[in-house]
């Protein structure tokens, strides 16, 4: 047996020594440097104060094999079936990240003995090792500043920090640079009866390479575990196996870890569970209540469950030693962080997650899926259980609402102790400052402010202003959001603060809540609103085809010396395009202002109806009102530009402009909707009728001497021929001519004053404007009405007959101006309104 150890430890030796060849030579020459930097004083050989191990009769070593924990390690470790060669993940953004590990043995008493040695160091990538002792369940990262560890690195540095020390305490030099395939000893030694008690050392190929560093204080009398951090390195370690035996002699005997006596040593609970017992946990809960804190209280019971979430991954980025380049996006969150690393293999969260979750396939842990967002929707929630054997238990537990009494008192306990440990922290620094005499700065002296704890208290503190979700993953999910169930594949649904009626219903509220408050992203028109939208396109032609059709028939009637009727009583009439039963169509007189007010109430009317329908839930109470212009633009496929076309740019100005059906409510007295007094499915020849009772409301009120009824809305500028801007408008206005609505004038057609372009001709001034009506006025019958045409000598003049947007005929000569009958028109006009 002894020569079959010896070829093993052979063998081993060779592909250390192969690896050892392919290795920078230019690493040597920098340690010759660096040694001839430090000075003479490190050649002098140090005073070997360690003894040989005394026997130790009857004491029973342990029974189980030291090796490292699979759950105390980051996902990219993995390590041979006898734990002595340690590597990771080094493609896909894996290079950047370092590895860590943890034994899962550790020493409470004695003097003991580990061993390591670096195999392989690939060419062209940063490499990093660092070496020390930490606590269970303290972090990995070894040298990161927690107070529950100490290290060294390759550099030969030793790092330790108290925990009322603002930054780490290191001792620069402490040994000898590790140079690539020397044999590193690290001896701990915590015999109270040593003359080196509570310290470590490093050895190199056996010989001491520093001396003794001690432990702080604070980490004497807890059980320290062998710990790893490196990157881009694969290690051999050595805890001693009784095949393997002892890589180098050190100047005395002593004990490997794998030899540690039973009341020296302590173990972590065992890291992998019964196959039939290993679980995938997914907990569910909404943004802002509470659901990380539940993660976190979770963890603390069942530490033997490994978290697998970005904002794991994004933490071990930064314990990584990487920082963020980049301004933080809007999207940044605590369930989804920004990677705003300058490596851009980090910026594929996909890859890094599936990576992540194979390691945990193959470790065959249990873990805790923490994401948020993706946790409260269905697709997703099937989705990540696929990707579970059948034989893993498939639990969701869900903690929405309330929390129960025992979270919370969990919450104000934490809190407390929280704020405990910070006071201590701050009074043993005035204490070491004023035994020292060393003059602290004011803030590191300020004592925290008492924390409030009171009945509300539910949640831990925040120490940042980061969502939990952004808005941005929120307007894009939100109204997809669901309460698992057991036809998704879960073998158990848990609900740990409400009962699955209460939680459901906590849900579906805030679901509305937010929908009166965030766009939501992806929402389509529906079919209802297609529908709706094409009978109104319909209907509008019809509307136009028939007013241009009965204006007609008016001006015929008109010019004859006819009478228009009385108008019609609306609670008469059976349809809009016949009102009197004659083919008077009820918008008969309808104006510019009256299409506006027509198209704006139906369109808004539509819209907030199809908000409801679309968004999915039918206790919407409306539309937002600070996202109107969105979700117009969205359902019409124009934009929203209500000042150009009504003349106002508020809402409410809008909503009591139009007079109906529109509306603003304050719901819940959070947020302002808009919403419609009228059915969804209201027909439309109803708002047709509306407008028409709205028109003659406002002629009467006009009538009674209310100019404030008057509407006045922008009219769009017309474009010309080739998509230029159509000639300066003159507008002529009406001496004496009533407003809609008057009854006295309703019985007569009036002229109306409309808008004449003024059109040029080549060689011509162009004729003063004139309004369209005017253009051929009607001869009156009476004598004194008719004005005879003025006429020039040699010259025909031609009468007053001039098209909107064309050029008057005149007179061909260049430089001539055609006679304008103005003053017999103008009198004609004056006269026939004296009459009216």
């Amino acid at each position: 047996m002894a020569a079959e150890e010896d070829v093993e430890l052979d063998e081993l030796e060779v592909e250390v020594e192969e690896a050892e060849e392919e290795l920078d030579v230019d690493i040597e020459d920098a340690v010759e440097d660096d040694e001839t930097a430090r000075g003479e004083s490190s050649k002098v050989p140090l005073e070997e104060m360690e003894r040989d191990e005394p026997p130790c009769k009857g004491a029973s070593g342990i029974k189980h094999t030291v090796a490292f924990s699979d759950m105390e390690a980051t996902p990219d470790v993995f390590s041979s079936g006898d734990g002595t060669v340690v590597s990771s993940l080094q493609q896909h953004g894996f290079q950047h990240l370092l590895s860590a590990v943890r034994a899962d043995t550790g020493i409470k008493a004695g003097r003991y003995l580990i061993e390591l040695r670096i195999l392989e160091a690939p060419l062209g990538a940063a490499q990093e090792l660092r070496f020390g002792l930490s606590t269970a369940g303290s972090s990995l990262f070894l040298g990161d500043g927690s107070a529950e560890n100490v290290c060294f690195n390759s550099e030969g540095d030793y790092i330790a920090t108290d925990p009322w020390q603002t930054s780490p305490f290191v001792h620069a030099k402490a040994c000898k640079r590790i140079q690539s395939g020397q044999v590193i000893g690290m001896l701990v030694n915590l015999n109270s009866g040593s003359a080196n008690a509570n310290t470590v050392s490093v050895f190199l190929d056996g010989e001491r390479a520093g001396p003794p560093q001690p432990f702080p204080s604070h980490l004497r009398g807890k059980v320290l575990f062998p710990t790893l951090a490196f990157r881009n390195l694969t290690l051999v370690v050595n805890f001693g196996a009784r095949k393997t035996g002892q890589l180098r002699a050190l100047p005395f005997t002593c004990r490997m870890f794998a030899d540690m006596l039973e009341f020296d040593s302590s173990r972590l609970e065992p890291s992998t569970a019964p196959r039939e017992v290993r679980e995938i946990v997914i907990p569910v809960g909404l943004p802002g209540e509470g659901l990380f804190d539940f993660a976190s209280k979770f963890l603390e019971k069942h530490p033997h469950f490994n978290e697998l979430s970005e904002r794991k991954i994004a933490e071990w980025c930064h314990k990584s030693g990487l920082r963020s380049k980049a301004k933080l996006s809007k999207g940044h969150s605590r369930d989804r962080p920004d990677f705003a690393f300058d490596q851009p293999e980090l910026h594929d969260r996909q890859m890094l997650r599936d990576a992540v979750l194979q390691r945990a396939h193959l470790r065959g842990t249990s873990c805790l899926a923490l994401e948020l967002s993706a946790g409260l929707l269905r697709s997703e929630r099937q989705a990540l259980l696929r990707q579970f054997p059948k034989a893993c238990k498939k639990v969701a537990i869900v903690a929405i609402g309330e929390p129960s009494d025992a979270f919370k008192q969990w919450v104000r306990k934490r809190i407390k102790s929280e704020h405990e440990t910070k006071v201590a922290i701050v009074q043993k620094r005035k204490d070491i400052a004023e035994a020292s005499g060393e003059d602290l700065a004011p803030e590191d002296m300020e004592l925290p402010p008492e924390p409030v704890i009171d009945k509300n208290t539910w949640l831990l503190p925040r120490e940042d202003d980061v969502p939990d979700v952004s808005e941005e993953t929120l307007g894009q999910h939100y109204v997809n959001y669901t309460l698992p169930g057991l036809d998704e594949g879960f073998d158990e649904v848990i609900y740990e603060w409400l009962p699955e009626k209460e939680a459901t219903e906590h849900l579906r509220k805030w679901v509305l809540d937010r929908k009166t408050n965030l766009i939501i992203e992806n929402l389509q028109p529906g079919s209802w609103f297609q529908s709706r939208l094409e009978d109104w396109h319909n209907l509008r032609k019809e509307l136009r085809q028939n007013h241009q059709s009965y204006g007609k028939q008016k001006k015929i009637i008109e010019e004859a010396g006819g009478e228009v009727d009385e108008p019609i009583d609306l609670s008469e009439v059976e349809s809009i395009h016949d009102a009197d039963g004659s083919g008077a169509p009820i918008y008969g007189d309808f104006k510019y202002e009256d299409w506006m007010l027509l198209a704006w109430r139906l369109e808004l009317h539509l819209l907030v109806h199809a908000f409801v329908q679309d968004c999915g839930d039918l206790d919407c109470p409306g539309m937002p009102a600070k996202h109107v212009a969105h979700y117009y633009q969205l359902y019409y496929k124009s934009s929203y530009n209500p000042q150009a076309r009504l003349g106002k740019d508020n809402l409410p100005e809008i909503v009591k402009l139009l007079k109906g059906p529109l509306e603003l409510h304050e719901h819940q007295g959070k947020v302002t909707v808009l919403r419609s007094t009228l059915e969804k499915d209201t027909p439309l020849k109803d708002f047709v009728m509306g407008v028409e009772k709205y028109r003659r409301d406002r002629g009467r009120r006009i009538g009674a001497g209310d100019e404030s009824a008057r509407l006045n809305f922008p009219r769009p500028v017309a474009k010309a021929k080739g998509g230029k801007s159509a000639p300066p408008v003159v507008i002529v206005k009406r001496p004496l001519q009533p407003d809609v609505g008057d009854e006295k004038a309703a019985k007569r057609l009036r002229p109306e004053a409309t808008m004449a372009s003024v059109a040029k001709s080549p060689a011509v001034k162009p004729p003063a404007a004139k309004p369209a009506g005017l253009a051929k006025a009607p001869v009156a019958k009476e004598p004194a009405a008719k004005a005879p045409l003025p006429k020039t000598p040699g010259a025909k003049v031609p009468t007053a007959k001039v098209a909107v947007g064309k050029t008057a005929p005149g007179p061909k000569a260049p430089g001539t101006k055609a006679p304008v009958a103005k003053t017999p028109l103008v009198k004609t006009y004056q006269k026939r309104n004296i009459e009216a």
